[in-house]
């Protein structure tokens, strides 16, 4: 960041009316303004019009300013209220005030990034938005799972985001899209509105430059809120499976897999198991025991599986329907 020759002083700070709560408003401001890398307690101090050690009043260090910085800007953020039911209403409606919060001060990005996400506000706004999914069927390891991957997200994008579309004038931007090596940038291929041809052609990188605060919160929002795979339609996924283990149990019948053989393979399985037992059948009649559903398919057409088994074995087949077994068994006897 370019310092500001030019800065008029604010003036000194009356006697006495140094504040905890106005040096963090004043380092807020100073960062807007110039950025993370211009805010030292002796720049500060001079945006106050006092001397450095009396900082140290009400401030333990630089580190203690950049938490208050932090606390300060997240408290800005807003968890929605809403019906317990819209859990995805209220999670993306946090996330989209994070941004909006990120965009205002584009230095909370950086702090949440560098100094963690347990502290102070975000704490607090964490554990309502880990309450909202949990109330939605979410364990809790899925909750903390989905929260933190909508957050880093956001983040990730944001940092990309800023120092393009935010923090450089429009001109600075158009310069960095008609260069060669801004082709080098998946994000010029974006189609953008009243462009045909999605194409990184000159005319198509001219024209997109215009829509860059537009393209910039429609892949945020894509990203975050597309119906067939964004973050959400992924964690609405990842519930919908959490709360179907939750509420049922595995098919015996099928054993998980949604499927079980036909009746008709079951009788062309015993067409050949007859085949090679044929041999050994000493019986004229031969019992065979069915689930009902393959009995039904022996007798069907005339009884053409059941004539087909008796032409082959050269056996009386006795067909005896047992509901006990599982519709692929069977028993020859």
């Amino acid at each position: 960041m370019v310092r500001n020759l030019d800065r008029q002083p604010s003036g000194r700070v009356p006697r006495n009316t140094l504040s905890r709560p106005r040096i963090v408003d004043a380092a807020v401001a100073l960062v807007d303004r110039e950025g993370l890398e211009a805010l030292t307690m002796p720049r500060l101090a001079e945006d106050l019009g006092v001397d450095t050690m009396s900082l140290y009043r009400h401030i333990a260090g630089k580190d203690d300013l950049l938490d208050a910085i932090a606390a300060q800007l997240v408290a800005g953020v807003e968890v929605p209220g809403g019906d317990p039911d819209d859990w995805e209403g209220r999670v993306v409606g946090y996330v989209r005030s994070l941004r909006a919060q990120a965009l205002r001060h584009p230095a909370l990005v950086r702090l949440l990034a560098d100094r963690g996400l347990t502290g102070g506000p975000i704490f607090e706004q964490l554990e309502a938005v880990l309450s909202v999914l949990r109330t939605a069927g979410f364990s809790e390891l899925e909750a903390v799972r989905a929260l933190y991957s909508l957050i880093t997200y956001v983040l990730g994008y944001l940092i990309w985001e800023l120092p393009r579309v935010h923090l450089q004038p429009p001109a600075a931007y158009r310069a960095a899209w008609n260069s060669g090596s801004a082709l080098k940038d998946p994000f010029r291929r974006i189609a953008t509105p009243g462009l045909s041809d999605p194409r990184p052609g000159p005319d198509t990188m001219a024209a997109a430059v215009g829509y860059t605060g537009w393209a910039s919160r429609y892949m945020h929002e894509f990203s975050v809120t597309r119906e067939d795979f964004g973050l959400v339609a992924i964690t609405r996924k990842r519930v919908k499976q959490s709360l179907e283990r939750t509420l049922s149990t595995q098919c015996a019948i099928c054993a998980g897999t949604g499927m079980v053989k036909s009746p008709t393979t079951v009788c062309n399985e015993i067409y050949i198991e007859m085949r090679k037992m044929q041999n050994h059948l000493e019986r004229q009649d031969v019992l065979l025991r069915v689930h009902p559903e393959v009995v039904k398919t022996l007798k069907v057409g005339n009884a053409r599986w059941l004539n087909e088994l008796e032409e082959m074995s050269g056996k009386t087949i006795i067909v005896k329907s047992d509901p006990a077994l599982h519709p692929e068994q069977f028993d020859i006897h």
